[in-house]
């Protein structure tokens, strides 16, 4: 029994049998050929460019394909017609006098080699991208098919060394239900893909492909960030009886969407969804929630070569906003910068990017980017109730440059006769300590807070929560985090603003109780934790607010480690429906 530790990418738990994916092409000799070849080789290369271009399109015009694999899709069409690439193809072939099929090869392999050698997570993501689009010209070359895989069986676990988003998308289709990889990122094509198409997956598991063979049983805990090879029989039985009783909670959670999202004592708690893709639309929609309380928008840039127009941006808003209607949707501004700058956008290589030019920070830099986003979203602001939230703002002085760029848009959008909100609400991210720190000032000019806890405790805690070298430093209940989040609640309440939570601590079971225990009555959660959510806050009780509602009690770590552990217990178990 061998125990492999990976990172999430969809959580889920699944027992199946290891099915290992062939998605190499054999490598091409780096083959010489004549002067009199090379009008053929070029041919053969525009052939093949063309093909591909045809048969991305045809995908393109499916009417089953959904919003992720288009985006996906368009950006492989990009790096396929890219003028650049194309020019370097041609000499290679015409001056260094290579076959068409090593061409393709060398030059893609360059690009790849260039992308992994940049301290950038953006470029890093690409290099997938570039592999994929190269396997399929080099497959039209040599002639070797990449047609949809075989049905999958109910119980296999696909087991691949990497990623990309055409496998992904094929072995969905063919069945798939869930995969472990050797290599990938969360933030990856592939990855994104990944959930929009609900596979349970695990990325980034080292030596994956020497360890597994075809065949073999498995375990997949993607929730917990891990695998079990071979288990043994006790194990086998637990994890069999885990999976029986997750299907009838699942059963249960989903019965309980129709229902509000209030205590057993009959407090209300809004109950919001945070979205990265349209394409999760139609889950959220059937998951009911209250609104969206975070809508991500940086897959606007990262996913694509070239900036995205307003009407672009205004499209993709204005369908949101008008399916939710009249729910609110809560709009981010690009959390820009540092290491997630897309590759059209040249920034100088930072020390330390996450303390870099980012976020609110990286759009003062660029006007035209953050200005056209926010004429995008205030014309969508007719089409429903929008909220926009700025992240990275450390105090008040922050945020008021911020909404007096708006009050600027909204002149110039006058100006033009374009309809919009004049009422939108406008607010500021608590992520980094001096913004909860200065919450009493934010809150007086801001219209809501939304405290982001995920880079809160990084800062707060100077612990890097990518590195899993010091893991065990990241403590998001640890007492300092726990007494920033009272000062923001303490604020919003002076002031009477709405306060929600949309870091992963709200879509973490343990650390609801304690969240509403401390007085936050608005979550903003991932949408596959909405009715787990839902189900834990109908458990919750006026208990909470007499453990944890006392401002002047200092916790000890101690003392908040039992409390998760022993005092909440109960309350997370998902108890017989109303």
């Amino acid at each position: 029994m061998i125990r492999l530790t990976g990172t999430t990418l969809l959580p889920g738990l699944f027992i199946g049998t290891a099915r290992l994916i062939s998605q190499g092409i054999q490598q091409i000799p780096s083959r010489k050929i004549t002067a009199k070849e090379v009008n053929a080789e070029i041919e053969a290369l525009q052939s093949a460019l063309n093909a591909i271009e045809a048969e991305i399109n045809l995908q393109l015009d499916n009417p089953e394909i959904n919003d992720a694999e288009s985006d996906i899709l368009q950006a492989h069409l990009m790096i396929l017609r890219d003028p650049e690439l194309e020019k370097d193809l041609l000499f290679s072939i015409e001056t260094e006098l290579l076959s068409a099929p090593a061409a393709v090869q060398k030059v893609f392999d360059s690009v790849c080699r260039q992308f992994r050698e940049m301290k950038n997570d953006y470029f890093a993501q690409r290099v997938a991208d570039y592999k994929d689009v190269a396997q399929r010209v080099i497959s039209s070359l040599i002639g070797v098919e990449r047609g949809p895989l075989r049905e999958f069986l109910p119980t296999d676990i696909a087991i691949l060394e990497e990623i990309s988003p055409s496998t992904i998308s094929l072995m969905a289709r063919a069945g798939l239900k869930a995969y472990i990889s050797q290599t990938g990122s969360v933030n990856s094509h592939a990855a994104i893909l990944s959930r929009a198409l609900g596979v349970i997956s695990l990325a980034a598991v080292p030596k994956l492909v020497e360890t597994v063979k075809d065949g073999d049983t498995l375990i997949l805990d993607a929730g917990k960030g891990f695998a079990i090879l071979d288990p043994d029989a006790e194990t086998l039985t637990r994890y069999t009886e885990l999976l029986a009783g997750e299907a009838l909670k699942a059963e249960a959670l989903q019965s309980l969407n129709r229902l509000p999202a209030v205590t057993s004592e009959g407090e209300r708690i809004q109950l919001y969804a945070n979205i990265e893709i349209p394409a999760e639309l139609e889950g959220l929609i059937a998951a009911n929630p209250d609104g969206i309380g975070l809508f991500r928008t940086e897959f606007l840039y990262l996913e694509r070569p070239n900036l995205p127009s307003e009407l672009e941006q205004y499209d993709v808003y204005r369908l949101i906003v008008s399916r939710l209607n009249p729910r609110p949707v809560t709009i981010r501004t690009f959390d820009l910068g540092g290491d997630k700058v897309a590759g059209l956008m040249p920034s100088e290589p930072e020390e330390n990017p996450y303390l870099g030019n980012r976020g609110f920070r990286f759009s003062v830099t660029r006007p035209d980017i953050f200005r056209t986003q926010l004429r995008a979203i205030l014309r969508a602001s007719v089409c429903g109730k929008v909220r926009v939230m700025f992240p990275m703002i450390i105090d008040a002085n922050d945020y008021l440059r911020a909404r007096d760029i708006v009050y600027d848009v909204m002149k110039e959008l006058d100006a033009e006769g374009i309809g919009y909100d004049p009422e939108i609400m406008l607010g500021s991210m608590i992520e980094v300590p001096s913004a909860a720190l200065c919450a009493d000032e934010l809150a007086r000019v801001c219209d809501f807070l939304s405290i982001g806890t995920n880079d809160l405790v990084q800062y707060c805690l100077a612990t890097d929560r990518n590195n899993a070298a010091i893991a065990s430093y990241y403590v998001e209940h640890h007492p300092a985090v726990i007494k920033l989040i009272r000062m923001v609640i303490h604020s919003a309440r002076e002031h009477g603003i709405p306060l929600s939570v949309c870091g992963e601590m709200a879509s973490t079971p343990q650390y609801i109780p304690l969240l509403l225990g401390l007085g936050i009555n608005a979550l903003s959660v991932n949408t596959h934790q909405i009715a787990r959510t839902r189900a834990i806050i109908r458990n919750c009780d006026a208990r909470l607010h007499e453990l944890l509602g006392d401002p002047a009690k200092v916790w000890t770590l101690a003392e908040l480690d039992d409390l998760i552990k022993n005092e909440f217990s109960q309350i997370l178990q998902i108890r017989s429906l109303p």
